[in-house]
């Protein structure tokens, strides 16, 4: 399940249902491991992540199965959260509380640091020490830290080849996020 904002959502993507990144996340991952995976994907244009937690249990958990393995939830949210005004302080503390309620109706959560955005000094300030403190604490969070700001080139929102606007990814840029949640879903091998 990716759960989440308009970049979730798709948007930028040529074609939300074939291009944004869960389903090229599907693609990639039944690729690899055919018939192992099914994502869903439930991102909603401007949504912060209490908006999130309140619409989780309409959203989100009506598609938890338990015949399943592992039902994972990839949050991918808390920018929104400090554009809309709230210090990463704050958007730490509304991401737990999203993250708990996650984890207490039986959801694996896989966080994700959120991608930097060309904004204010305030706020890309506070999102570098949200990011910081999701990767110190990100246990705390769920199960499995997705470093997206970690990604050179989901770090760029200023590259036109990857994003389309300083904030939203376009088709390319949707490749790169899904390539570096399937590696968290399937690593590697070492080498």
């Amino acid at each position: 399940m990716a759960h989440g904002n308009s970049i979730t959502r798709g948007f930028g993507a040529s074609d939300v249902a074939t291009t944004s990144y869960p389903p090229v996340l599907q693609g990639l991952l039944e690729a690899e491991q055919s018939g192992l995976w099914v994502v869903h994907r439930r991102g909603f244009d401007g949504f912060d992540t209490e908006n999130l937690t309140a619409n989780f249990s309409a959203e989100v958990h009506p598609l938890y199965s338990a015949s399943v393995g592992r039902n994972v939830v990839v949050i991918h949210e808390g920018m929104n959260d400090i554009r809309h005004g709230a210090t990463d302080v704050e958007a730490i503390a509304t991401m737990l509380t999203y993250c708990n309620q996650a984890k207490s109706l039986g959801w694996e959560v896989w966080i994700c640091t959120g991608m930097p955005q060309q904004f204010t000094a305030q706020v890309m300030a506070y999102q570098a020490a949200y990011n910081a403190y999701v990767r110190e604490h990100w246990a705390d969070f769920g199960s499995k830290l997705i470093d997206l700001a970690a990604d050179p080139i989901l770090s760029n929102p200023s590259n036109p080849t990857y994003f389309m606007d300083g904030l939203h990814p376009n088709d390319a840029g949707y490749v790169v996020l899904a390539d570096v949640v399937k590696a968290a879903a399937i690593p590697p091998p070492s080498e």
